[in-house]
């Protein structure tokens, strides 16, 4: 049951942090350095979630065949 949810939660933080990485990538030219922090922090915060759950996610990447 842990894993399952583990794996929901990795899946969803992978999704929603590398859309927001991507949606904050057009707004670095227009807003100037203040959404380029904000997109390296949503960087870190991903990398640092998938450092933190590093075996459930080779397993899920495993698991998809990715």
């Amino acid at each position: 049951m842990n894993r399952t949810i583990s794996a929901i939660f990795l899946g969803i933080t992978l999704v929603f942090g590398s859309l927001n990485i991507i949606t904050f990538n057009p707004t670095v030219y227009y807003v100037g350095i203040g959404a380029l922090k904000i997109q390296l922090f949503s960087l870190f915060v991903l990398l640092t979630f998938i450092y933190a759950h590093r075996r459930a996610f080779k397993a899920w990447i495993n698991k998809d065949g990715l």
